[in-house]
């Protein structure tokens, strides 16, 4: 996309991206927290909801979950480990460490001090800012990308159904 980022609020950027039919939010973790809520499925709520009880800036749905709504993979939120790695998955884990967050596969992660939240979730579209093979798949997507020093994290939020190869190459 040619379209340049425009601020909205000190550390808070957004860029309408046309070919996704989407926005981007990049936001500075140095004066945002990001942070993994786990409501569980008997507490279901959407990401509307969501960022309105917590008073959150941006909310999104993040995860797969199980046909009773549990979610699948690695959930940490304020420190603690909510549900467990799913093991042998093709998937990522973004890794939040107070001001600054990573993206690793599952088979990499390892739990460590400091981790403040963490979320496990796939396919991964990017690894080291190269696209990754995919498997034709249209949907809305959600997605979330890091710059190289994983002190700014951006929200990719699509409006219509888009192949997932297309979004990672315009990521």
């Amino acid at each position: 996309s040619g379209d340049a980022f425009r601020a909205l609020a000190p550390g808070l950027e957004h860029v309408h991206v046309a070919e996704l039919g989407g926005e981007v939010f990049r936001f500075d973790l140095s004066r945002f927290r990001a942070d993994v809520v786990v409501t569980g499925a008997e507490a279901a709520r959407t990401a509307t909801q969501l960022r309105a009880t917590l008073g959150a800036v941006a909310a999104v749905n993040g995860g797969f979950f199980d046909t009773a709504g549990r979610s699948l993979g690695l959930r940490i939120s304020d420190g603690r480990t909510m549900i467990g790695l799913r093991p042998r998955v093709d998937w990522g884990v973004l890794v939040v460490r107070d001001d600054h967050a990573s993206i690793v596969h599952s088979k990499s992660f390892a739990p460590e001090p400091g981790i403040t939240a963490a979320i496990q979730v796939g396919p991964r579209l990017l690894v080291d800012g190269q696209p990754t093979p995919l498997k034709p798949q249209w949907a809305r997507r959600s997605a979330v990308a890091l710059d190289r020093e994983g002190r700014k994290l951006a929200i990719v939020v699509t409006r219509r159904s888009v192949e997932a190869a297309a979004l990672a190459g315009v990521l």
